[in-house]
């Protein structure tokens, strides 16, 4: 499974407090973080496994949550249930905003698709733009998922259209997801068809040799 690859989407590295883990009393850990808006999930296809997925309601007034993947539960909670459990958000040593465990989603790679997934919270973006936040944006990232009959070109070139209408001068720029995965997969299909060819070269001098 995927998710934005190489540079697309954001990601930050907060402290992070796991309250109910014993081995990080008092302490915090540097967790990947990903806010997302409801949806992003069943765009991508990751499955939630428990809980439920972000809604409109967890707006900047409602009560913070996180949804966790597979790998911060292993890793932070082993055989317990982590919905539920609270987080702290730890901004500064003074600044400790609690989170609440919402849902658990299926690992899913992010930047690449060889590196180990990471243990990592997804946070609703309408409680994260907050002004570090957006002070370390360079760039929005949009998901966007096609209907199954429709060619992604022909969607990217409606969109553009659209947003130009809107901005002449707004910078766009389409990354399709299939795409970045056959290029990420090109090294392993190379080594591939090499070994099918000297399989084949081989069985073919074993043959002369036995003939």
């Amino acid at each position: 499974l995927a998710t934005p690859l190489g540079n697309a989407g954001v990601r930050f590295t907060p402290d992070i407090g796991v309250p109910g883990n014993p081995a990080l009393a008092g302490t915090t850990a540097r967790i990947l973080a990903t806010p997302v808006s409801p949806g992003w999930f069943r765009t991508y296809g990751t499955r939630v496994l428990a809980g439920r997925d972000f809604t409109d309601d967890d707006g900047p007034g409602a009560p913070h949550v996180a949804i966790v993947n597979e790998a911060f539960a292993r890793t932070y909670f082993g055989r317990e249930f982590p919905l539920g459990r609270p987080l702290l958000d730890v901004a500064s040593p003074t600044e400790r905003r609690p989170l609440e465990i919402i849902g658990v989603v299926e690992d899913a790679a992010f930047a690449t698709v060889r590196d180990r997934i990471e243990p990592t919270i997804y946070q609703p973006l309408a409680q994260r733009l907050d002004t570090r936040l957006l002070a370390s944006l360079s760039s929005v990232s949009v998901s966007i998922r096609a209907a199954e009959d429709m060619p992604p070109n022909r969607l990217t070139g409606s969109l553009s259209a659209a947003i130009g209408r809107v901005d002449p001068d707004l910078a766009v720029t389409f990354q399709v997801v299939s795409e970045q995965l056959s290029a990420f997969y090109i090294r392993e299909r190379l080594l591939a068809i090499l070994s099918g060819f000297f399989g084949l070269l081989a069985l073919l001098l074993a043959g002369a040799g036995l003939y």
